[in-house]
């Protein structure tokens, strides 16, 4: 589950739920349930998971990430004291728990 990515939801896979992450209004992934966000697609080799939370404005047309995500890396966004943003994977399911728990809370949606 850590590994790669189906475009279901991580964290709500880790509570035995399935729910497919949309694209939302700022091109991320989105989960509708939990609003983790992601980013990638068909042309990156990871699906990486973001350090805060989405609004919930989901674009109208539904794209899931479902139908684009195959395979994918399963990674974390990680940004450094100068702002320089770089991707890393996950290696066991202990650490892709403690980065959900680190996972700034969702903001408003406008």
């Amino acid at each position: 589950m850590y590994d790669f990515s189906d475009g279901y939801c991580p964290e709500c896979e880790l509570a035995h739920n399935k729910s497919q992450m949309l694209l939302n209004d700022g091109d991320f992934w989105e989960c509708p349930a939990c609003h983790l966000q992601a980013k990638g697609g068909r042309l990156s080799p990871f699906f990486t998971l973001l350090r805060s939370r989405g609004g919930g404005a989901f674009r109208e047309n539904k794209v899931s990430a479902t139908e684009d995500i195959r395979g994918a890396a399963l990674a974390k966004q990680v940004v450094d004291k100068t702002g320089k943003e770089s991707v890393q994977h996950f290696e066991n399911e202990t650490e892709l728990r403690q980065f959900l728990a680190t996972v700034r809370p969702r903001h408003s949606a406008a």
